[in-house]
């Protein structure tokens, strides 16, 4: 089956930031980029006769500025999710667009690797609320804060495990097997794995080959 991927427009004024907005997000096979825009309104016409699932957007825009854009967006409707990739240094600001539904933010000049953590969070949590049916409260809890646990302590458990995939030779574990190897416990290597998989930063197969029951081998995408 194929995998979902999540289609992103870039609406910056910028060239140069567009350009590596772009080139970022080219890199990594869950998101595609389709459209690019300078200007808001061109953006806006395009959003409406296309399913689009995030936006990236820069606030500073000149006669049609980012706040703007955002509500438009909340009163046509229009079904896409905004990350502000922006300049924009005030505090004001920032809270505006999070008043504006922001699902995220960064700032300019970024790093390849915040850029990539921050498209993580995202298909993260998108990847939770297509998989609600109902909601009760610990659903909620989960979807809001789904990354913010890796976030902070286990954050560097998570690049450990990363870093052990990408050194080595076989690149294929069990949890037991990762626990075991970076001295944690079996519960502990489970979640952070399903974390990771869950953000498409590595797989995980069911291996039926153990001769017991079935176990789930996780390895690099």
């Amino acid at each position: 089956m194929e995998k979902r991927r999540y289609r992103t427009v870039i609406v910056d004024n910028d060239p140069m930031a567009s350009y590596i907005s772009r080139e970022y997000l080219e890199r990594d096979p869950r998101f595609t980029v389709a459209g690019e825009f300078t200007d808001g309104r061109k953006a806006l016409c395009f959003l409406r006769g296309e399913q689009v699932d995030l936006i990236l957007l820069e606030l500073c825009m000149p006669d049609f500025s980012g706040e703007e854009f955002m509500k438009e967006l909340l009163k046509q409707d229009i079904a896409a999710d905004v990350i502000p990739v922006t300049a924009a240094r005030t505090g004001e600001r920032f809270v505006s667009a999070l008043r504006l539904g922001a699902a995220d933010f960064l700032m300019k000049p970024f790093t390849y690797e915040r850029f990539r953590e921050c498209l993580d969070r995202y298909a993260q949590r998108a990847r939770i609320a297509e998989g609600l049916k109902t909601t009760d409260q610990e659903a909620v809890d989960h979807l809001l804060h789904a990354h913010g646990a890796a976030a902070g302590g286990g954050s560097g458990w998570e690049k450990r495990i990363m870093e052990y995939f990408q050194n080595s030779c076989t690149g294929r574990f069990t949890a037991k097997e990762i626990a075991a190897a970076l001295g944690f416990s079996a519960v502990t290597a489970r979640r952070y794995l399903k974390q990771l998989a869950d953000a498409g930063r590595i797989v995980g197969d069911i291996d039926y080959q153990t001769g017991g029951h079935p176990c789930t081998v996780y390895r690099l995408p």
